[in-house]
């Protein structure tokens, strides 16, 4: 059986009651001096506290403004009491937050001497991702005899950025990239605009963008500029960010997880120099189109921002986006939850040689049945379980 515990201000009142009755009923002027003495104690401590919280004064500071999930933040605190009275017991946290998550960091007691500066220093892992605008930091002040509390607050804008964790993967199976050099293209979706196949003469119905004007000004008739073809077809990337999917991911684990998956990917692709396009559908949709390394921090920055909001299914946002790819494009669809439709929406793309991998995060055993299906489908399945490497999982093809 639980205990609740006298709060020591209730206990006071109760005494001082108790003085009353008991002035009441002997008269003795002992226990008016004992009900003036309580009284004047609790006063005391009243104005004691009141100074102590017009007098403390703090000051807040971060080690860093940008820092990878799981990596240590040392945050320094100084305050000081400017009261000829001292601090018997004081309480100092602190907390940062956004729009959509708050973290408290951990609590410091402390006892103040009077006119005292107490430096602070602590460091802590923050785990989650995102973008911190704000923090408060308070000081809780009680009276030696914890009679009244009394909290200083202090607020200041704050712009902490906390990436996601990327893993550095030595290999991810790219199907695209095993055609490069050794087989001859019949039909491409793109030209590589650094290598000029050929001039030519020109043939009505090219288009004017393709005309070498400085060799067609020389000659009097139009020349246009043939470019060699390459078989780098682009990476689409999707995430799930439909809301529903993620309604039991209450500590955000399976969305940082799939962060996590999906920065690694784009990262190794685009070191590779494999264009990419990230897309999901959120509060809005998103597009994120990435050639080279050079555009990777745009990319990451809106993956630390990332929030499932979506109103759609994920198996309606890969049907739609996939009509205007190219037959045989690659796809990869990361997410934490595989139903029918989305099993039907793969199949329906392996039927037009879509190349598929399917990166589910912490799945249940429900879905096994789906992705023994789609691989004997042809589609690449990771399945990450919150024990698993990452890296080690997305290597092993």
């Amino acid at each position: 059986m639980k205990r609740t515990q006298l709060k020591p201000m209730y206990g006071v009142l109760l005494l001082m009651l108790l003085m009353i009755f008991l002035v009441a009923f002997t008269g003795s002027y002992f226990f008016y001096f004992m009900l003036l003495t309580i009284f004047m104690a609790a006063v005391f401590m009243f104005i004691l506290v009141q100074s102590n919280r017009r007098k403390i004064f703090q000051f807040l500071n971060f080690s860093t403004h940008e820092m990878v999930a799981g990596e240590e933040l040392t945050l320094d605190i100084t305050s000081s009491n400017n009261s000829i009275f001292p601090v018997s017991h004081a309480k100092i946290s602190c907390k940062i937050y956004n729009d959509n998550q708050k973290m408290t960091l951990p609590t410091e007691n402390i006892f103040f001497n009077p006119f005292q500066i107490i430096n602070i220093q602590e460091s802590f892992v923050i785990n989650t991702r995102g973008i911190f605008s704000g923090a408060v930091l308070m000081t809780e002040v009680q009276d030696p005899l914890k009679l009244f509390k009394r909290t200083i607050t202090m607020k200041r804008p704050l712009e902490l950025i906390v990436y996601p964790k990327i893993h550095e993967l030595s290999y991810f199976y790219m199907p695209i990239t095993g055609y490069l050099g050794t087989h001859k293209i019949v039909k491409s979706g793109q030209e590589d605009y650094s290598s000029l196949k050929k001039v030519r003469p020109y043939i009505h119905g090219d288009s004017m963008k393709r005309i070498h004007w400085k060799l067609s000004s020389k000659r009097n008739e139009f020349f246009v500029k043939e470019y060699d073809a390459t078989s780098s077809i682009k990476m689409n990337m999707f995430v799930n960010a439909f809301v529903e999917d993620y309604s039991k991911d209450k500590e955000r684990l399976k969305e940082d997880a799939a962060i996590e998956v999906t920065a690694s990917i784009a990262k190794y692709a685009l070191n590779h120099n494999i264009e990419t396009s990230l897309q999901y559908q959120s509060s809005q949709y998103v597009n994120i189109e990435s050639r080279d390394m050079s555009s990777f921090p745009v990319l990451l920055k809106d993956l630390v921002t990332f929030n499932p909001q979506g109103d759609s299914a994920f198996s309606e946002v890969i049907s739609q986006a996939s009509k205007r790819f190219d037959y045989g494009s690659f796809i990869i669809a990361v997410t934490p939850q595989i139903d029918q439709g989305l099993v039907n929406v793969l199949m329906g793309l392996t039927r037009r040689a879509f190349k598929i991998s399917l990166v589910l995060i912490h799945g249940d055993q429900e879905s096994e049945n789906h992705l023994n299906l789609l691989t004997a489908h042809g589609v690449k399945v990771y399945s990450i379980m919150p024990e698993d490497s990452i890296k080690a999982k997305l290597e092993v093809f």
